[in-house]
């Protein structure tokens, strides 16, 4: 359960880090601290021995040096080495050691000191950490009394060598004396050096002082008084001590721990207690007493080491719960579909995200296998995934997500990981709804095509404005050459044929124009233009008429145009979706067999105001993921070469930007149906109006500005009742305007050297009237400077290409205004 917990959780540790390293104080002040606790550690020890003379039987200082070292950087251990040999070489030469002693004894205690300390480090990996029971026993066993082997060995070979004490028994005193000197003060040092936290409840510090009174209570009965009985028992400290291991931890177990080793000492070494004043040898009782505070102590200390481990476990699984918990509700408020599968394709765990799209709850997917659940993948499509993850270790595609039994589907990016949990394989896999990506790939993809568009609806435009402009001149002329003509005369014939090509050319272009501002739906310059209303039966034949070709190769067409009424929108923008709609019908069906084959248009009204339109076709079918894409720009299913991807999605643009909408119904190889539901006109709508032939606009001279010299050409010919000067260049222009005195200015909007935008702010300072009354010839604002300015610009506009009478109308009504007002600045 532990492992389990760590591959789910790697975040959260097991365990907290136990020991805290002492706050390392400037050594010019750790020092004077250590060598005064060293030297009153050392007095101390003497007072608690029986037989002070031959060696001290219990050795405190042992431990604090140690606990000291193993708190500290090991770059400080020589310092607090040679302070510590400092105080015992201080204590005992007052002891009366002569000069020889007290170098072997600081060359003995400096041994065994560094010993414990490096091997207590060496085996736990730093300091022990007394909250883990292994690390409690490593130091109690081998930094204890294993280092103090090697230097009692020392000591007593030296006390055997100049006072003929024997060695056998000396040795094991310093040993027993000096390993539990670590065992009490080590552990008490390393535990309470570091911070305490917060301030204890009242009723934890009553605890306290209730488990202190037993303590003094219990050691006054056992060690009041000499001999051994019922209420001189050691054992009775034993509830006293576990209180405090159980409760208090391991800061209660040292604690206690040395109250009982001080009161155990200080009894022996007065003949009271269980150990003192007994039948035994005072060698037998000091041993006895030194056995029993090392079994005592090493029992209480390995107590608390279990119960602080046990605890630092139970916090550790809680954080672990709350840290799952928190993933787990995470995970389920993720966006992201997430889930996990065993290599047979089980479902293991399923985020709320992802049983929110089955539209069911995770009891009912948790334990399914996928193609229980979902429309996609297969069980041969799972295999494929998962031998390519077991291969890899990784693998990401793209999956048309949606509930098994229907339900609408989602393109989604799945990414599938292998994960090893204990000895079994899984798959994880996460989801990403790929609609928001899309639509910010296609929102660039826009803006790009929506510069270029623009651009070249400029581009192209420029020709168009006087290759119009001619064909409606010669058409005029044309007109007037017919007028002329005497009856009889000859020629009608060929006049006819004329005034025709010249209709179809002019039919030809205004398709080209229409098409171009289509194209100018990506781009954000494209200009509103007035809706009108729209004949559908009329569009409709219309773009059967164009689309006929397609179509009679490849199926049967059948028509049902109901009456309707109009609808909003332009007439050459919704016949553009109308053709859009039935060359692809035809292009679904293979070409042959057309008689086999059928393409069904109709047109009806309904109760809610609404025209219905219905292109339905007997062709291939689209799957569920080509039909949730098919309005994406550049997304097609033809060939490289044979589609742009932008017919649909030009035609969702025109149908929803009048408040219609499309519906698509298609299986694959059963055929597809696009239905379009129109708002029908208002009724206070009506078709426009022809426009009026035009009034004769009064003469004047007009400046016409534009860096295509064919434009100013065609404008010269059709204001020809003016006196027009063309030029190119804007700069030409300014000079010629300095100079000489015009009536009205026609400037193209968007120039190379110069803007248009420019131009007239030049313009407004060197002639202010003339500034106001300039007219704007526009093929397309392609830069959101200049749509900020013909947003605020009061300027009339003309949109190339133009017509003749429209261009005569506004130059007129210019003119006529320019005339009516003051000529201040002109």
């Amino acid at each position: 359960m532990t492992e389990e917990t760590t591959q789910i959780a790697p975040g959260v540790a097991p365990e907290t880090a136990a020991t805290p390293r002492l706050v390392a104080p400037p050594l010019w002040a750790l020092l004077p601290i250590l060598f005064s606790a060293v030297l009153a550690t050392a007095f101390g020890s003497f007072l608690l021995a029986r037989d002070a003379s031959r060696f001290v039987g219990f050795w405190p200082a042992a431990g604090l040096v140690v606990g000291a070292l193993l708190l500290s950087d090991q770059r400080r251990w020589p310092a607090l080495i040679a302070t510590a040999v400092a105080a015992t070489t201080v204590f005992n030469a007052w002891n009366g050691q002569p000069p020889a002693m007290l170098a072997g004894f600081a060359l003995v205690n400096a041994t065994g000191e560094l010993l414990a300390a490096h091997l207590a480090r060496r085996l736990c990996r730093g300091p022990p950490d007394l909250g883990k029971v292994r690390d409690a026993l490593k130091l109690l066993s081998v930094a204890s009394f294993l280092a103090s082997l090697a230097s009692g060995l020392l000591a007593a070979t030296l006390l055997h060598a100049s006072r003929g004490l024997p060695f056998a028994e000396t040795w094991f005193g310093i040993w027993i004396g000096t390993g539990l000197g670590i065992l009490v003060v080590a552990p008490a040092v390393l535990t309470w050096a570091g911070p305490f936290g917060e301030r204890p409840a009242a009723g934890r510090v009553l605890e306290a002082m209730a488990l202190a009174a037993l303590l003094a209570g219990t050691c006054a009965v056992v060690f009041g008084r000499a001999g051994h009985g019922l209420l001189t028992d050691e054992f009775l400290l034993v509830p006293a001590t576990v209180w405090a291991a159980l409760r208090f931890g391991l800061r209660g177990a040292t604690a206690s721990g040395m109250a009982v080793a001080l009161a155990t000492f200080w009894a022996t070494a007065h003949g009271t207690g269980p150990f003192g004043g007994g039948p035994m040898d005072p060698w037998s009782a000091s041993l006895t007493a030194e056995i029993y505070v090392g079994v005592a102590l090493t029992t209480n200390l390995v107590l608390a080491s279990v119960v602080e481990e046990r605890r630092r476990a139970s916090e550790a699984l809680r954080r672990s719960q709350r840290a799952l918990r928190l993933l787990d509700a995470s995970l389920d408020r993720a966006v992201d579909y997430l889930c996990c599968v065993t290599p047979g394709g089980r479902l293991v765990y399923a985020n709320e995200t992802l049983c929110r799209l089955l539209q069911r709850p995770r009891a009912a997917v948790q334990g399914r296998l996928l193609w229980e659940v979902f429309a996609d993948p297969s069980m041969e499509q799972w295999r494929e995934i998962w031998r390519e993850v077991q291969r890899s270790g990784s693998s990401t595609y793209e999956l048309s997500m949606a509930p098994l039994g229907g339900g609408e589907g989602q393109s989604v990016e799945v990414r599938s990981s292998l994960v090893r949990f204990g000895d079994q394989d899984y798959c994880v896999s996460t989801g990403r709804d790929l609609r928001e990506r899309k639509q910010a790939e296609a929102a660039l993809r826009m803006a790009g095509v929506g510069t270029l568009a623009a651009g070249m609806a400029h581009e192209i435009n420029n020709p168009l404005a006087y290759v119009l402009g001619n064909l409606s001149w010669l058409r005029e002329q044309l007109g007037q050459l017919g007028e002329s003509l005497p009856p009889g005369a000859g020629g009608e014939r060929l006049l006819g044929q004329l005034q025709q090509v010249l209709r179809e050319t002019e039919e030809g272009t205004e398709r080209v124009r229409v098409i171009v501002r289509d194209l100018r739906l990506f781009s954000r310059a494209a200009e509103e233009e007035p809706s009108g209303t729209t004949d559908v039966r009329r569009a409709l034949r219309s773009a059967v008429s164009l689309a006929q070709n397609e179509l009679r190769h490849r199926a049967r067409l059948v028509t049902e145009l109901a009456e309707v009424p109009p609808v909003a929108g332009n007439e050459h923008r919704l016949g553009q979706v109308f053709l859009n709609l039935l060359v692809n019908a035809a292009q679904s069906i293979p070409e042959g067999h057309a008689d086999e084959n059928v393409v069904r248009l109709s047109a009806q009204a309904t109760a809610a105001g609404e025209v219905v339109v219905e292109v339905e076709d007997s062709g291939c079918g689209m799957t569920a993921e080509v039909r949730n894409r098919i309005f994406e720009p550049f997304f097609t299913t033809k060939p490289v070469g044979s589609g742009t991807g932008l017919g649909l999605a030009i035609c969702h643009g025109i149908v929803t930007a009048i408040g219609g909408r499309i519906e698509v119904e298609s299986v694959p190889g059963a055929g597809s149906l696009f239905r379009l539901v129109l708002p029908a006109a208002r009724e206070e709508a009506r078709p426009v109006p022809a426009a009026p032939a035009a009034l004769p606009s009064p003469p004047g001279r007009v400046l016409v500005l534009d860096d295509d010299p064919l434009v100013g050409r065609v404008i010269g010919r059709i204001l020809d009742r003016q006196h027009v000067v063309a030029l190119t260049s804007p700069r030409d222009a300014l000079e010629r305007l300095a100079r000489e005195e015009f009536d009205l200015v026609l400037c193209d909007l968007m120039m190379p050297d110069m803007t248009g935008m420019e131009f007239h702010a030049q313009l407004a300072q060197l002639r202010p009237a003339l500034a106001e009354s300039l007219v704007f010839m526009t093929g397309g604002a392609f830069t959101q400077q200049a749509r900020d300015f013909l947003e605020r610009s009061p300027n009339v506009r003309l949109e190339k290409p133009f017509d003749p009478v429209a261009l005569r109308e506004s130059v007129g009504r210019a003119l006529s205004r320019r005339r009516a007002a003051p000529a201040a600045g002109g």
